[in-house]
This record gives structure tokens, sequence and C-alpha cells, in this order.
């Protein structure tokens, strides 16, 4: 594991998930009583209206509310480490599932508010009350957009324009492991030394290239014997 570098750190990420951490809390799904309903029961009975209106915000929605602000917390101390490439790859994986959890506890729901307006369609008024989500829903979804392109963001606007890095950025966070600076092109390379190629060698016998020899021809008391060559001429045979 590299050494802890602050310029490391993803800020678009940790702040971003902090925010998601945030906004976990605020109001995410209401159910309030409208202006209709308000001016019908009079300034009189105005507070008890006020006291129909409920809100739950994410963490208390269900279990996957909850889980969107545990991811959130894990997410933030890994965009602060960040300081290799399996830490930034777990980290993108947890935005990306913290943006799965969210829409998951849209589907599933909450029981009580099931419960509120199963009794507003019965009582037929659904004209006086409004239900859905509010704004947690909106700002939840924005920053974890953020949080899962902060990988990106990081390495295209930050390192690039913020801390003025030479280094190529890295186009997706799911490679563990630096890529080695060797790499294989397809082209064979020659042993070189000192920056230079070196050619084979001749052979040497005491300092002194040994030049190859022809074959020599035969010889008989010194003079070549010239190959004979056997004929066979049909045209002898008896």
């Amino acid at each position: 594991m590299n050494k802890f570098d602050w310029k490391n750190i993803n800020f678009v990420g940790a702040g971003a998930s902090l925010l998601a951490f945030i906004f976990t809390f605020i109001p995410f799904y209401t159910v309030k009583a409208n202006s209709t309903l308000m001016a019908l029961m009079g300034s009189s009975s105005s507070a008890y209206a006020s006291q129909m209106s409920a809100s739950k915000s994410l963490v208390a929605f269900n279990f996957f509310g909850v889980l969107v602000l545990l991811l959130s917390i894990a997410a933030v101390v890994l965009y602060v480490l960040n300081n290799s490439d399996l830490i930034t790859m777990i980290a993108t994986c947890l935005s990306v599932l913290s943006f799965v959890c969210l829409f998951l506890a849209m589907i599933v729901g909450n029981g009580d508010v099931k419960e509120a307006k199963n009794i507003i369609q019965i009582y037929n008024m659904s004209g006086y009350f409004k239900v859905g989500f509010s704004a947690g829903l909106v700002l939840e979804i924005i920053v974890l957009i953020i949080a899962v392109a902060s990988f990106w963001i990081n390495e295209f606007v930050i390192k690039k324009f913020v801390f003025k890095s030479t280094e190529a950025p890295k186009l997706h966070p799911f490679s563990i492991g630096s890529v080695s600076k060797n790499q294989f092109n397809g082209n064979a390379q020659q042993p070189q030394f000192n920056g230079y190629a070196q050619a084979p060698q001749q052979p040497q016998f005491n300092g002194q290239p040994v030049q190859p020899q022809a074959p020599q021809q035969p010889q008989f008391n010194g003079q070549p014997v010239q190959p004979q060559q056997n004929q066979f001429n049909n045209n002898n045979m008896q």
C-alpha cells in the first residue's frame, strides 16, 4: 500500500458522500395537509391540521435508508484514504451500491406511510393531503450521482487543473495494480549496453579474428585430384 498523501484524497467523492450522510436526516417523504383542508377547518383548528402532517427522513424510512447511511460513512473514509487502486475501486462500488439502495428504499416503501395513504384513499381525502417524496430524495439523488462520478471528476478536473498533475488520467477505477512501465509492443529489441546495440562478434584466436576457410580439394602427390564421373551409356551395352 502506498504512503498516504493528501493529494490522493478524492475531495469530490468525500464531499458528496458526506452530504449524502447529512441528507439522510432531512425530510424524505411527507404527508402534509394542504391549504384547502386548512381553510375548511378554520384558524381555530389549523393547529390540529398541522399535527396531521408528518414526514420521515431516509434513515427512518426503512432498512435500505439505514444502509444508505452506513455506506455513505464508509465511502467518506475510503475516499479520504484513497492511496491505492483497490481502495479507489471499493469506494466507487460503495457509491454505486448507495445509489441502488436509495431506489430500493423507494420501491420497498414504509409501513406507516402505506397505512396513511390507505386511510386517505378510503376516506376520499386525497384532495386535502399532499403525500409524496420531499426535498430529501432530490438532494440525495444529486449527491449520490456526484459520488459515483467522483472518480472521473477527480482524475480529469481536480488533478489536472487544481493539482496541475502531469500524469495521464486513469480511464476507470476498476483496475487493480499499477501498469508496468516496460510494455511489450510486439517488436523484438536487441540487447543493449550503454544505450548502443551490439552486433554479434566474430570468433577470435589469440586476439585475431578467425576467418572461415573453404573446404580443401583432395590432392595426390601435391596435385589436385579431379573427381571422375562414372558414365553409363546404354548404347555401349552389347
